[in-house]
């Protein structure tokens, strides 16, 4: 019987796992939608929204089951994702879009100060540059 329970626990531990996954999905939606990346960009982020549910499924199958797969983990983990859509999705997209756009606020203030510093450099660098050019002093031919 404990053999028994320990799937049953298995299966909803999943199914939880796969309710996290689709918000993640969903947080990852609202942010690509309001970042407006290009193209080469939104794929970049995909590989990254990729690999970081990976692990997280992943280190999640390790911890709830010891990281054995079986057929009724990933039924568990698209149940859990389809539960999230249908009755969680309305109810946590206003929280997950202000996480959205909170994320995408902190991103630009971060690159803006990034920014700054860089675009110093490169024109301290460019006088430097212009500064030197011409022939050096005291290269002159005596012929």
């Amino acid at each position: 019987m404990s053999e028994l329970l320990f799937q049953i626990q298995s299966f909803f531990l999943t199914a939880v796992l796969g309710v996290v996954a689709g918000m993640v999905f969903q947080f990852y939606q609202l942010l690509v939608r309001g970042a407006r990346l290009g193209k080469y960009a939104l794929y970049a982020m995909d590989f990254f929204l990729w690999m970081l549910m990976i692990l997280l499924i992943f280190a999640a199958m390790l911890f709830i089951n010891q990281g054995e797969m079986r057929v009724y983990v990933l039924v568990a983990l698209v149940v859990g994702i389809l539960l999230y859509h249908r009755y969680l999705g309305h109810t946590m997209e206003a929280p997950v879009s202000r996480a959205a756009w909170l994320t995408l606020g902190a991103g630009s203030f971060l690159t803006s100060l990034i920014k700054r510093p860089v675009r110093a450099l490169a024109g301290w660098l460019r006088n430097l540059v212009k500064r030197g050019q011409g022939p050096p002093p005291g290269d002159e031919d005596p012929e």
